[in-house]
């Protein structure tokens, strides 16, 4: 486990999304499992301990866990981090969480059995890369959209 120096609790989330779950992600991607179930796991630990006041100031700590939870197949852990993630992210503004969950969650329902819930996510990614012109997040949910099952479009 890393070892940090005093530091305020909001801080502590910011470290945790650059010096553990960004790498814990890199690792899980490049075939590191090991090193990222051991990344993932300390965490989890400190973002599950931040309180959602806390964590709120840096939602990206725990959207970069649920991603790479996503790639260790934690699907029960990952729905919890991205959901908290998005769920403070839209309450405090902060826009820029959002972007990376709306394909990292609508991923983690799919596997899940919630295609209700990332149906609905998708239908909103797409408004939102309208409104913002991001080819990114139009051709992703495009591209999960042929996961899901036929729907009314």
């Amino acid at each position: 486990m890393l070892a940090f120096p005093a530091m305020s609790r909001c801080a502590l989330a910011a470290v945790v999304a650059v010096l553990v779950a960004g790498p814990a992600l890199a690792d899980a991607v490049t075939g590191k499992t090991e090193t990222a179930r051991a990344r993932c796991a300390e965490a989890a630990a400190i973002v599950d301990g931040l309180s959602d006041q806390e964590l709120a100031r840096r939602p990206d700590a725990a959207a970069w866990l649920a991603a790479a939870e996503l790639y260790l197949d934690l699907y029960t852990e990952a729905d919890m981090h991205a959901t908290r993630a998005a769920e403070l992210a839209r309450a405090t503004g902060r826009g820029d969480p959002l972007f990376r969950l709306y394909s990292i969650l609508p991923r983690i329902w799919y596997v899940r059995g919630k295609l209700t819930e990332a149906s609905e996510l998708l239908d909103g990614a797409i408004e939102a890369g309208r409104l913002l012109g991001s080819q990114w997040l139009l051709v992703d949910r495009a591209w999960m959209e042929e996961l899901l099952p036929a729907r009314d479009r």
